[in-house]
């Protein structure tokens, strides 16, 4: 099974604690603990083999848009360009992902197109 690489994250009881509670606190945390889980799949992107890891890496990529999706009203303008670059990262590694799961089907389907063709 695929093991998370260590995010640091401050948790208490399966919750984000600060000191004061305020939605911007809560982010100050929960943005920089999803972006280092998002950095620490980075290693397996230079292995194509690595498929469940760079799947995982796609999740990593879709909780910090999501965090960031949350933050979104309470931030200035500019901070929907940030999103937009990670939808970005987000899609670039679906695209990867899909890839990874259509050469096998394809393989398949051709080596059963072969069988079928010297029957």
């Amino acid at each position: 099974p695929d093991s998370q690489p260590d995010a640091s994250t401050t948790q208490d009881g399966g919750g984000f604690t600060d000191s004061d509670g305020s939605i911007h606190a809560q982010f100050a945390m929960m943005i920089p603990a999803r972006l280092a889980e998002l950095i620490a799949w980075e290693p397996c992107l230079s292995d194509s083999g690595r498929v469940r890891e760079l799947h995982q890496m796609r999740i990593a990529a879709k909780r910090l848009r999501y965090t960031m999706e949350l933050l979104a009203p309470f931030e200035p303008q500019g901070f929907g360009e940030m999103i937009s670059k990670m939808k970005l990262v987000q899609e670039l590694l679906g695209n990867i992902h899909d890839a990874d799961v259509l050469v096998p089907c394809l393989w398949h389907h051709l080596a059963q197109h072969v069988r079928d063709r010297k029957r």
